[in-house]
């Protein structure tokens, strides 16, 4: 045997081994978390993936607590002012509003901003004008002026969808996680009485991620779900909102590998392979998802493949069930 193959040969057997360790390591994981599931005396880590930071061993309590037993109930404000009269607004407000949504779109926020200010100096009770320059105030880094063009909004519609949305994002950016929260289950309890938005997707999209920064990760994982649901088949003016299109584009591949993260937290291996396998199928081709820890429930030895006795022609299956409590 030359030196060549001699070398190759020890290269394949390095690289066997691996693989026959890396088998091994894999069955010993698949049944030490059916024996966590069974005992529940431990919580796992959920693992960073670029959404939200991790969560270290929730308690079990906060982990599975629902959305409605979170915090204080959120009540809809009072409105102060009547609505607005159901007439046409001025022409030349909205031709200064249709120009700042082209600058909005273009992400060029002051000029938005001053097209807004001429169309509120024509018609003061234009909200679609307000939650604009609202937004882009928050872009600006200018909450209090986003927060008081809200304040108006609200006044007049204590239930719009967009405010409400709105007022959680400025909440995170004060580290007000509480009133976050609450404000999001006001975008939510708003949506119910209409036509999904695409304020209604991100602030499902804004809540899961911060219930899952807090650790409420049945709750954070439902909010997932629910904004998948939203982005399969968007509507024609939910696809119109650049926020709502660059959110599904960053998020894509992120939300299943969360949701992978959590279902293997709360012991539920067959939801977090779905969701793990969602993820891979979005980016087939990304190392990093395919090196990640759900790669052993992507391929579950102890559950799929037989084992088998070297030397010997027969299998021994590794049954599930000799595992069950």
């Amino acid at each position: 045997m030359s030196q060549t193959q001699r070398t190759h040969l020890t290269r394949r057997r390095t690289r066997l081994s691996r693989v026959y360790n890396s088998l091994g390591l894999i069955a010993a994981v698949a049944i030490f978390g059916q024996s966590s599931a069974c005992s529940q005396t431990n919580t796992p880590t959920v693992h960073k993936s670029g959404v939200t930071d991790s969560v270290s061993s929730p308690s079990a309590d906060r982990a599975r607590m629902p959305l409605d037993q979170i915090g204080p109930s959120p009540q809809f404000p009072i409105a102060k002012e009547k609505p607005s009269a159901t007439i046409d607004p001025d022409p030349r407000a909205v031709r200064q509003l249709d120009r700042a949504r082209k600058r909005f779109e273009e992400q060029n926020w002051a000029d938005a901003l001053t097209a807004l200010e001429k169309a509120l100096q024509i018609e003061p009770s234009l909200d679609e004008a307000r939650i604009l320059f609202a937004n882009a105030s928050m872009h600006m880094g200018n909450l209090a002026a986003a927060r008081e063009q809200l304040a108006q909004v609200l006044a007049r519609s204590p239930k719009a969808i967009a405010a409400h949305w709105l007022l959680g994002e400025l909440a995170i950016r004060d580290h007000k996680e509480e009133e976050a929260i609450a404000e999001f289950r006001l975008a939510l309890l708003a949506s119910n009485e209409g036509e999904p938005t695409a304020e209604t997707a991100l602030a499902r999209l804004s809540l899961a991620q911060l219930l899952q920064r807090e650790g409420y990760l049945a709750a954070a994982a439902e909010q997932y779900e629910a904004y998948s649901g939203m982005i399969q088949s968007p509507s024609k003016a939910m696809q119109s909102s650049r926020e709502l299109r660059d959110a599904m584009e960053q998020f894509r591949d992120k939300v299943p590998v969360q949701l992978g993260d959590i279902y293997s937290t709360l012991h539920e291996p067959a939801r977090a392979l779905a969701a793990y396998e969602s993820a891979l199928n979005e980016k087939p081709g990304d190392g990093s998802l395919q090196r990640r820890e759900f790669s052993h429930w992507r391929r579950p030895v102890a559950l799929r493949m037989p084992w088998r006795r070297r030397g010997s022609g027969r299998t021994k299956s590794a049954d599930p069930a000799r595992w069950s409590c």
